[in-house]
């Protein structure tokens, strides 16, 4: 099994560009981003690198290769993960060249090299290419979409079982800095870096010893949820079988941990494991033996209220009905993310199906219920309560370590085995008490 791409995602901008292009076309299509640290490797990969790359030089053979690489495992990533009829991979054509600190290399090629792969790849019939340009009403342009073609299943289907995935270099960077338009940002090597690196490498290889594994959901099988703006996929029924389950790669437990600016914003612990929806989540395993997934419950807005010395109501998203709670939710994010009233309001419009009015009120009556903490909406507080977050994250995967419990952290909660769950819930309980002076509320 390959990897789970990162940010497999239905595109609705190709979806409705593709839908004008192709006049049979009315599939949705599923689209995400190359990983740049994995490839396929094997004796098919080097055959078919002979025959595409034959007049490339000695010295770019290495970072010509691994460009093959990288594009074979999106192209098989788009048939073993596909969502719908079309699913494919996205990459930038510009030649536009960003020096890339050598903290964050994962691979010899860059972003041109991988371009002149797909396009000799495209050249075969092994891809289908759809240029990528700026759409009416969007303010970034698309980029390319990349799509298997019958020829590369054939090729796939033949070879499979004598590829393999490969990583380009032995360890990549864990420790992340990205600047306010989230471009990778150089920091000085310091204890406190090496100290966090260190911690992170040792939750990672805890979680990586053993057997994650999770029944996936039946794309087949899937109806719309339109109570918000955009609408979105929700699937009803478990992949069916003798063996339905599939095992987490080491890839997907792998952990980094990604700050904003400095040290002291986000900060957040992320890998490809996270992207499992909710329901796949539930089904996880650990070597076979159950999980349980604890919640820390309304964690932002409460995180307010507990570093202001203040208790927090029991759920800060409370309301009468499910879709109302739903909705105070969204609300919440708006008005800790956002910079002022306006932009919050513009925000809910965009992703609710509400009136300007409604959105109004609703917002004011979330302010009016909060009023204690409501002098910290509209500022911006997301870096810093994801921070909060995450240092409470690290805390509780350290006592783990120390305890030998592999934990699968999803920003505010955490899946262990069903086994450690009271014992996991006194450590996230002292340690949340230990940072904020207060009791969290929990939620299995």
């Amino acid at each position: 099994m390959t990897p789970t791409p990162n940010n497999l995602q239905l595109n609705h901008q190709w979806t409705s560009a593709l839908t004008h292009q192709i006049a049979d076309n009315s599939s949705d299509i599923f689209t995400f981003t190359p990983s740049h640290i994995l490839g396929l490797d094997g004796a098919p990969v080097t055959t078919l690198f002979e025959k595409l790359f034959p007049d490339t030089t000695n010295r770019n053979i290495k970072a010509v290769k691994q460009a093959l690489q990288t594009a074979i495992l999106c192209l098989y990533q788009s048939i073993e993960h596909s969502h719908s009829p079309i699913t494919g991979f996205t990459h930038s054509r510009t030649n536009t060249r960003t020096k890339l600190a050598e903290r964050y290399r994962t691979n010899n090629y860059n972003a041109e090299i991988l371009t002149r792969v797909l396009d000799r790849l495209s050249e075969a019939g092994l891809v289908m290419q759809y240029k990528g340009f700026r759409g009416k009403g969007y303010s970034k342009g698309l980029a390319t979409l990349f799509i298997p073609t019958d020829i590369f299943y054939k090729w796939m289907y033949k070879h499979k079982t004598e590829l393999s995935i490969t990583q380009f270099m032995k360890y990549r960077e864990l420790v992340i800095l990205k600047d306010t338009k989230k471009r990778l940002k150089e920091y000085p090597e310091t204890d406190f870096t090496k100290a966090m690196r260190q911690r992170i490498r040792e939750y990672n290889e805890l979680r990586q010893q053993h057997r994650w594994r999770y029944i996936p959901l039946d794309k087949a099988y899937w109806h719309v949820s339109s109570n918000t703006r955009k609408a979105k996929k929700e699937y009803s029924h478990y992949v069916e079988g003798l063996n339905p389950s599939k095992e987490l790669n080491r890839e997907d437990l792998e952990c980094v941990r990604i700050f904003s600016e400095d040290f002291k914003s986000a900060g957040r612990f992320f890998c490809s494991a996270q992207n499992l929806n909710k329901h796949e989540r539930a089904t996880l395993t650990i070597d076979n033996r159950p999980t349980v997934e604890i919640d820390l419950k309304s964690l932002h807005p409460r995180l307010l209220y507990n570093l202001n010395g203040l208790e927090a109501p029991e759920d800060c998203y409370a309301a009468d009905t499910i879709e109302q709670r739903k909705l105070n939710k969204r609300i919440s994010m708006f008005v800790l993310n956002c910079a002022s009233h306006n932009e919050a309001h513009k925000a809910l419009m965009s992703d609710q199906i509400i009136s300007s009015q409604k959105a109004q009120e609703a917002i004011q009556a979330f302010v009016s219920r909060h009023t204690p903490i409501a002098n910290h909406f509209f500022k911006r507080a997301w870096a810093t309560l994801q921070y909060v977050e995450s240092k409470i994250t690290d805390n509780i995967l350290a006592q783990c370590y120390i305890r030998n419990i592999p934990v699968l952290p999803v920003h505010d909660s955490y899946i262990v085995e069903t086994k450690h769950a009271f014992n996991m819930i006194n450590i996230i309980t002292s340690t949340y008490k230990k940072i904020t002076g207060f009791n969290p509320v929990l939620s299995f």
